[in-house]
């Protein structure tokens, strides 16, 4: 009876740490999913909004009761963008190396449970909205269009960098009017700077799979800029982002430090003076280096 006992307690065991390790492992498939183990893109979605919120000179009130908002709501936002884009890119991404492992490409999660957890972000990132005012509520509508159509840029044009620059930089216009509950030359002018930034940055993303990309057929600006002064391209891109964020701030009436502004420009002109765009690893490097740009370009407004 005792071996019996024993027999049945192994087997309950057993089947407890089977279960558990099933959910343990669903849980890091959806986190990888949700791109949780990639934390630069996240900073790349929230420093827009910190700029559009410190930009709109908010009371301390106000600044201590937005921007945690905002901090969930760039998590929210930039997970929802992956899930959506993997899931039309599913077919493409198992033929790209650095894409082929991901959750829907290699099926090691179905369309269906991914659509379940874009659904819940969904509603998160609609709670979070509704807590801001009507103008806010309006913009973030349109960044829930425009991020459910930015996966199909890349079939139809060579241009999908801009785009997405013009979507995932809605945050500085969506915490501007927050604050002010309206929008002014000022914040546009930000939200203008902080497209080039992206233009920029996600070009050079762009170059890590730019072969793999030719193969199946997907366009980038990185493709169509390879052989046409890309640098100048990124050099652009950075500079007009630098002085647009000047003009922005200058007539929003703010009194800068511009030590942080040279300092960023530096940052910039060396990420493109280094650049190898035949090396994924250097682009990979010089991508990631931007979340200390938005990080010494945040020390401005104080």
């Amino acid at each position: 009876m005792r071996g019996v006992f024993y027999l049945k307690l192994s087997i309950n065991i057993y089947l407890n740490l089977k279960f558990n390790m099933l959910i343990l492992d669903k849980l890091l498939l959806t986190l990888k999913l949700m791109r949780a183990d990639k934390l630069v893109a996240y900073w790349l979605v929230f420093f827009p909004a910190l700029f559009g919120l410190l930009l709109a000179n908010p009371s301390r009130t106000e600044l201590i009761h937005l921007l945690p908002l905002f901090i969930l709501g760039s998590i929210t936002a930039r997970s929802s963008g992956c899930i959506i884009n993997d899931i039309f890119d599913r077919k493409f991404d198992k033929h790209v190396a650095r894409t082929k492992e991901r959750p829907l490409a290699s099926k090691a999660l179905s369309v269906s449970y991914a659509i379940l957890i874009l659904f819940i972000l969904s509603i998160i990132s609609l709670c979070i909205l509704l807590l801001l005012n009507k103008t806010a509520i309006y913009i973030g509508f349109l960044a829930v269009i425009m991020i459910s159509l930015y996966p199909l840029m890349k079939r139809i044009t060579y241009f999908p960098q801009i785009f997405l620059g013009f979507t995932f930089k809605l945050g500085a216009l969506i915490a501007y009017a927050a604050v002010q509950d309206t929008l002014d030359i000022a914040a546009i002018i930000m939200y203008l700077a902080c497209c080039f930034w992206a233009i920029g940055y996600d070009t050079i993303y762009g170059y890590m799979d730019i072969k793999d990309d030719k193969k199946i057929g997907v366009k980038s600006l990185s493709i169509y800029l390879e052989n046409k002064h890309s640098k100048l391209w990124l050099y652009i891109c950075y500079i007009g982002f630098i002085l647009l964020f000047i003009l922005a701030t200058k007539m929003a009436n703010h009194n800068i430090d511009y030590l942080p502004i040279l300092a960023a420009l530096i940052l910039l002109i060396l990420q493109v003076a280094t650049l190898d765009i035949e090396n994924p690893a250097n682009c990979m490097t010089r991508f990631r280096a931007n979340n200390y740009i938005g990080l010494v370009l945040s020390m401005v407004f104080y």
